[in-house]
């Protein structure tokens, strides 16, 4: 199952292509310059089709033996409509189905599980500029589990996130900042009364000839936790 950063785009990447197909699609969404055929972010390798939509997620380990990886389906409309996730051995551990309602502006998402068929449902609502703000998971049916409020800025770019519990009460937020590039230079987390307890920073060392980055330096407290290097296929 996706992190629910790496879902959320997923979502986003989908109602920006949708609202202006030809100028927005997931290229742009995560602020990619070029058309990008795969990224290989670490062990991770993302792939998309010409029309910039996510078509695979590859992971490795450290021996280059895939761990997961992850199939999409779009409809003619760029609408996504499945996903497929895989383990090791290359068996189905999970699917995604996603049912796109215009009327509502809102995206359901059944997750199953071939042993145990569904697991869970997920609901985004999102306003009429195509941004998602809301999104509630659910349990055995119409069970609310949790909900997350999301703010956007002009550029795309998510803020704020807010998870609240299934009484509606505040767990924590997070919060992000960008550069004038759409990188994101800088995480925070607070905890559910309002004190911050994670900041992450990011510097970004280098890019290649398009002006993506290729070199990242993540720092927490000034000390660095974590070094991600990019390598970029173009179409």
């Amino acid at each position: 199952m996706k992190t629910k950063t790496s879902l959320l785009y997923i979502i986003n990447s989908i109602l920006v292509d949708n609202k202006e197909t030809k100028n927005k699609n997931a290229w742009l969404y995560y602020n990619f310059n070029g058309s990008i055929k795969s990224i290989r972010s670490n062990n991770v390798v993302h792939i998309f089709n010409t029309y910039g939509n996510l078509v695979e997620e590859i992971h490795y380990n450290q021996f280059e033996k895939i761990t997961s990886n992850s199939t999409y389906k779009y409809a003619v409309n760029d609408n996504i409509i499945e996903e497929n996730g895989y383990g090791s051995d290359g068996g189905l551990v999970v699917e995604n189905i996603y049912k796109h309602n215009s009327k509502t502006n809102e995206i359901q998402l059944f997750n199953q599980r071939p042993w145990r068929g569904l697991t869970e449902k997920h609901t985004f609502n999102y306003d009429n500029n195509a941004k998602c703000m809301e999104e509630n998971q659910y349990y055995d049916g119409d069970i609310i589990d949790a909900k997350w409020i999301y703010k956007f800025d002009d550029k795309y770019n998510l803020i704020v996130e807010n998870f609240f519990n299934p009484v509606d009460k505040l767990r924590w937020k997070r919060t992000h900042k960008y550069d004038s590039n759409g990188n994101e230079i800088e995480f925070n987390e607070y905890n559910k009364i309002g004190v911050l307890y994670r900041k992450e920073t990011f510097a970004y060392e280098s890019y290649d000839e398009n002006g993506n980055w290729i070199r990242r330096i993540s720092l927490e407290n000034e000390t660095v936790t974590k070094i991600t290097e990019r390598k970029i296929e173009y179409f």
